[in-house]
């Protein structure tokens, strides 16, 4: 006699839900941010390069400690119907948001974290002396 469920159609199932679930997860959020003439630009998409998206920004400076500053360098959150897709110029104030203050970026290291998708994502950064862009781990990564 077999124990109730045990048959290979259960076995077929659960190797599909399992597969399903990696497939279905909330999608991630990837930051890259490049260095153009006068502007840095924050490139946004999901781990796999597909379109998010993002309803606030913060970027917050990273002590020499390795701890995050008590205050935001930077931050604006916009309409959760109106969320802003694939670049942002730091400083810029998406037509849509509410931004606070934003300080310029200096040398020195930092966090910038998105809300959107399902997780959001972060991405460390630091912006050497000639004020060239080196990325550190990500949310991807």
């Amino acid at each position: 006699m077999k124990p109730c469920g045990t048959t290979a159609g259960a076995g077929v199932f659960i190797c599909i839900l399992c597969l399903s679930c990696d497939f279905f997860k909330p999608a991630q959020m990837r930051i890259k941010i490049q260095r153009t003439a006068e502007d840095y630009i924050f490139m946004l998409s999901t781990c796999s390069g597909g379109d998010i998206g993002v309803r606030g920004i913060r970027v917050t400076k990273v002590n020499d400690n390795g701890k995050l500053s008590d205050s935001d360098l930077c931050s604006f959150q916009t309409t959760m119907s109106e969320p802003i897709r694939k670049l942002w110029r730091y400083g810029s104030v998406p037509p849509n948001a509410t931004m606070n203050a934003c300080s310029p970026l200096e040398q020195g290291s930092y966090e910038v974290h998105a809300s959107g998708g399902e997780d959001g994502g972060y991405r460390y950064f630091q912006i050497e002396k000639d004020g060239a862009v080196k990325s550190g781990r990500g949310s991807c990564d």
